[in-house]
């Protein structure tokens, strides 16, 4: 199993015939992750509401938001 967050955001999942007659699911990881897209959705919010100017902390916050709720996700998740 992959590190939480680390799934693609937007996976592309097509199905694919087999030589049987057959279908299979085939997805691509390609693209964002999903803690590069919460990280990207935080900054958003923190930019437009927050008032600090300093680019690092901004960053950082937001690196703190997507990895809190990675792990409010991760420990809610059904076994």
């Amino acid at each position: 199993m992959s590190k939480p967050g680390a799934e693609p955001a937007f996976p592309i999942c097509i199905s694919q015939g087999d030589q049987r007659g057959g279908y299979k699911n085939v997805c691509s990881a390609a693209g964002m992750t999903i803690r590069q897209y919460f990280v990207a959705q935080a900054m958003n919010g923190l930019l437009s509401d927050s008032g600090v100017d300093d680019p690092e902390e901004l960053a950082k916050a937001a690196v703190s938001f997507s990895d809190a709720c990675i792990q409010a996700e991760a420990e809610t998740r059904e076994p």
